[in-house]
């Protein structure tokens, strides 16, 4: 039943995809449309090739290793904690989607060798191999649940120029066509590809993340981007006579304004030496995490210490207690560039001209290939009826050319009236799919 909805969802995607096409380029004609009238492509049309790269997947459905969990964890937390930093969001509400943006670099990373390919593997996987990374990574994101009150859905897809002098290996397009159900689409990367991916990234991320893309540099050959939507509503939503008005909230500055806290009782709480905090099940599949820093910790000092091993510590060692806990309701817009990040977390030779090795995305190796910019957008809404979210993530690749409680116990307390750390988590890996922090309310 599975597999049957699977392949459903895939031709979905390429039905869209190719009506996008033809919308967009008017005269334009699909690949099918050409072999049927024996007619060759006119240089500048745009092209959806999905059908000719969306095969059946090879690896087999199970569970991810710890490994995995403890590379994928590090990688959550490191990538909060860099882009913050790097983009001086102290302060200012931040949101990552770190399924998203290691999508979209597993997309380049399978054309990486050498030095660069390494690289690229120690950050994303930790120990383990590319091979092993990408194999797990595809089954976390296949066993994620998709049900009607609980959806994550996730796209991915390659836009290459049309041009006699760069050619993408085919093995490439098979590959994460196939693995990742990456659309294949060549454009002629004019103003109408800026604008034709960004209604993709639009219709992929259900309106969430509107613009990904102002315009495409000289010597952009290449956009792999991840684009993914979440909606889900509370297992137990709040009521009208569960939402305190007016209430306080102190912002990371100091400045105190007011916000609608949302009441509950929840019944599993998270304490670890330098937090508390709790989880509030979603109807299927997620959890909504809050860590509170305890008092006299600042949220900067407090994301900067945190790890993955930390985070999925916390995850597991929940108790099951009563916990009365206030949740603000809260939306926020986040957007980075990631390069700088990225070069942080010990990747820098992908972005470097003169060293970087991605050998396996072009058949002409006499010219350099590199990642101009990693753009990652983010939004989401919390509010009384669930969470909706979205995130997308382009790598632009250059080149040149309930338990039971003992009475007697005092209830645990966690009221979300000032800076916290938040996090989406799949239930069965205690993973996040967003990770993100409130330091500021109505931005």
């Amino acid at each position: 039943m599975k597999k049957e909805k699977r392949k459903k969802e895939i031709f979905g995607a390429v039905a869209a995809g190719m009506c996008l096409a033809a919308c967009l380029t008017g005269c334009a004609v699909t690949k099918q449309e050409d072999d049927n009238h024996g007619e060759s492509k006119k240089s500048g049309e745009t092209q959806n090739l999905s059908v000719q790269y969306q095969k059946e997947k090879t690896v087999a459905k199970g569970e991810v290793s710890d490994a995995f969990r403890a590379a994928y964890a590090d990688f959550s937390v490191n990538l909060l904690r860099e882009s913050r930093a790097m983009a001086d969001a102290e302060g200012k509400n931040t949101m990552v989607s770190p399924l998203s943006v290691m999508t979209a670099l597993e997309m380049s990373r399978y054309g990486a060798d050498g030095n660069t390919g390494k690289q690229m593997e120690q950050v994303l996987y930790g120990g383990m191999s590319g091979e092993e990374g990408r194999t797990d990574l595809m089954r976390f994101t296949d066993g994620l649940p998709d049900e009607k009150d609980a959806s994550y859905i996730g796209a991915n897809s390659i836009w290459f120029r049309e041009a006699a002098d760069r050619t993408p290996k085919q093995v490439f397009l098979e590959s994460n066509g196939a693995d990742l159900d990456a659309d294949i689409i060549e454009t002629s990367f004019g103003n109408d590809t800026v604008d034709a991916i960004n209604q993709w990234v639009e219709k992929k991320t259900d309106g969430n993340v509107k613009k990904i893309l102002d315009e495409i540099p000289e010597g952009a050959d290449m956009y792999l981007i991840n684009a993914s939507s979440f909606d889900a509503e509370w297992e137990n939503e709040y009521e009208e006579s569960d939402i305190l008005k007016d209430q306080e909230f102190t912002c990371a500055d100091g400045t105190k304004k007011n916000v609608d806290l949302m009441e509950a009782t929840e019944r599993e709480y998270l304490c670890g030496e330098k937090e508390t905090g709790f989880r509030k099940a979603y109807k299927e599949g997620y959890s909504f995490v809050a860590l509170l820093p305890n008092e006299g910790i600042e949220i900067n000092d407090y994301v900067n210490q945190l790890d993955g091993a930390t985070f999925l510590k916390l995850m597991e060692e929940a108790q099951e207690e009563t916990v009365y806990t206030m949740l603000p309701a809260f939306e926020s817009d986040t957007g980075f560039e990631l390069s700088d990040t990225l070069k942080a977390l010990g990747m820098p030779l992908a972005f470097d001209k003169d060293q970087a090795e991605f050998p396996g995305i072009f058949e002409e190796s006499d010219v350099p290939v590199w990642i101009g910019r990693v753009l990652h957008k983010t939004h989401i809404c919390v509010d009384a009826r669930g969470t909706k979210a979205g995130a997308a993530t382009v790598v632009e690749i250059m080149t040149e050319s309930a338990a039971p409680q003992d009475p007697d116990e005092e209830p645990k307390e966690v009221y979300l009236d000032r800076p916290f750390v938040y996090a989406i988590v799949e239930d069965d890996t205690n993973l996040p799919v967003f990770i993100g922090t409130v330091e500021d309310i109505g931005k």
